[in-house]
Formats: structure tokens, sequence, C-alpha cells
């Protein structure tokens, strides 16, 4: 009986991990995307509104594909669900480089969107026992600060002397 409840927490540690890993990444990316507006627009002339307009849209995703994501969960487990999402998050940060049309920006960050809906707090908790998911629920905030915090460190520019 101890085995299996092990076995039970060990894979839930590893989901957790998992799940944390993937929403450390997305979050850091969209938290920071401010700084990346300005380079953005330079490189493809889209302008300002238009990226912004397709950032939005990625927010409004993540929101509205949560229940979604945990009707997947439910009828997949949370396994197959995370290695979907961690997949296509590697798509989306694999093609943003190539969008260079409105169209293509907005389909790019409504993925990277869904994809980020996997690591969210509600979906997170999923495989851990209800006694653990309060416990299983903090791991959500203490991963996406360091990310947005290291990502922005990364994007800075040497100083000019």
């Amino acid at each position: 009986m101890e085995t299996n409840l092990k076995s039970k927490s060990t894979g839930a540690i590893a989901l957790t991990a998992a799940a944390v890993a993937l929403l450390a990444i997305t979050m850091g990316t969209r938290s920071v995307f401010g700084l990346f507006l300005s380079p953005l627009n330079s490189a493809t002339g889209l302008g300002i509104a238009t990226i912004s307009f397709a950032v939005a849209l990625s927010q409004l995703t993540w929101g509205a594909a949560q229940p979604f994501c945990g009707m997947l969960i439910e009828r997949y487990g949370p396994a197959r669900v995370i290695a979907a999402g961690s997949l296509l998050a590697a798509l989306t940060g694999a093609l943003l480089p190539f969008a260079h049309s409105s169209a293509m920006l907005i389909a790019v960050l409504g993925a990277g969107g869904i994809a980020a809906t996997v690591g969210s707090p509600s979906l997170l908790v999923a495989p851990w026992p209800s006694a653990w998911r309060p416990s299983a629920a903090g791991w959500w905030p203490a991963s996406s600060a360091p990310a947005g915090r290291s990502a922005s460190w990364c994007s800075r520019r040497p100083p000019r002397r």
C-alpha cells in the first residue's frame, strides 16, 4: 500500500515540476513582452497597435482555454496534456521569429496562450490529493516570478560607453 502511495506522489511531483517549468517559461515571455515590443515592431513593421492586439488576444486565449484544458486533463490525464502543452509551447516559440504578418503573429501568440494554459494553477494541482493541493498551488506564483526577472535580465542591452 505504501509503495503505491509513494509512486503516486512521485508521479505528482514530476507532473507538477513539468507544469511549473512550462509555466515559468510561458509566464516569463508573457510578462516581459513589453521589452520586445519595439524590436519586434522594427523587425516586422507591423505596428505597435497590431502587436499589442496580438498579445492581448494571447492573454484572452490563456484565460478562455483553461476550462477546455481542464476537460482534456480529466479525459486524457495530466501527463499527456502537459506533454502536448510543452510541444505546443516549443512550436510557438520556434514559429514566432517567422511571424511577419499580423494573421501569423495572432495565430502564433494565440497558440502560445493555449500552451500557457497547461501551467495554470487550477490544472497544476490536478494530480495531487486534495489535502496537498494548497501547497502545490503555492508553486504557481513562485515559478512565474523568477522567470519574468530572468527574461528581463537576459534581454538587457549592454551599457553604452
